[in-house]
């Protein structure tokens, strides 16, 4: 599938920064680090990734139908992962959790540094899913488009030739009629495979 495989690894790598921050943002003990949201929503974003990967190798119907479905569901986490982040930004100032040095709010300015990193590492997560958003529908509208135009047969192959982006067109075989002349094959029940192919001089 055309793009898919762009979309696909860029999804990859900002899902693997979202499991990544996430992880971080469960150390330092963010506002919202207890959900763990964009730890399993990167995972989800990862697969989706992954598939839209192998779709740019094997253009097979039930491929791209998975493909569809767990971006649909991606576009369902992104909406968790920025409710979840814009919440956390919202409430940081006002976080007692200790973190991993021991600080207390309001106890001394030692917890300023700490504060800021909690800030740093929620927007990120925010402007992330922002991303997987569009390259969710992004995603979407490839495999719509893909699967609307029949490119996808009911025999799971697609109308692509591989990846040269060549389409499959049907060829009409000829034999050598009575008089010397080229004439289109009509009955393919006797074909067989030993046949020498005709040259048109």
């Amino acid at each position: 599938v055309a793009g898919s495989r762009g979309l696909g690894g860029s999804q990859i790598l900002f899902a693997s920064l979202l499991v990544t921050f996430g992880i971080i943002e469960i150390v330092i003990q963010t506002a919202v680090h207890y959900a763990g949201v964009p730890v399993w929503t990167g995972l989800v974003y990862l697969v989706t990734g992954i598939l839209g990967v192998i779709s740019s190798h094997r253009n097979t119907k039930c491929l791209m139908i998975s493909l569809l479905v767990m971006s649909c569901l991606s576009v369902l986490m992104t909406f968790c992962g920025i409710t979840s982040a814009a919440i956390a930004l919202s409430e940081e100032h006002w976080n007692t959790f200790n973190g991993p040095v021991g600080c207390h709010y309001d106890r001394d300015n030692s917890c300023d540094g700490l504060e800021h990193a909690r800030f740093t590492f929620d927007a990120a997560n925010l402007l992330f899913a922002i991303v997987e958003l569009g390259l969710s529908i992004a995603i979407i509208a490839v495999c719509s488009y893909t699967l609307c135009n029949g490119c996808c047969g009911e025999g799971g192959s697609c109308c692509e030739n591989g990846n040269t982006g060549a389409s499959y067109q049907m060829q009409t075989l000829h034999e050598v009629g009575p008089d010397g002349r080229l004439l289109p094959r009509r009955n393919y029940a006797n074909i067989n495979g030993n046949f020498a192919p005709v040259q048109v001089v």
